[in-house]
């Protein structure tokens, strides 16, 4: 059985918004190396990483 839904939270991030743009438009696979205590893994299960209406898979921790 499946969970779905969305979750939403705040967070500061030290880094120009250039670069932070660039990795939400065209690095989303590679959050998991960025931030790995929190997302564990990212798969891409239909499209592809840079358009929208594509489906991916997010492993993550909740409240560590």
């Amino acid at each position: 059985m499946a969970l779905s839904g969305k979750v939403f939270t705040e967070i500061e991030i030290r880094a120009l918004p250039a670069k932070v743009y660039n990795i939400f438009r065209k690095q989303l696979k590679q959050i998991p190396d960025i931030s790995p205590d929190q997302v564990q893994g990212a798969r891409l299960l239909e499209g592809d990483w840079e358009n929208v209406g594509s489906i991916t898979h997010w492993e993550y921790t909740i409240g560590n």
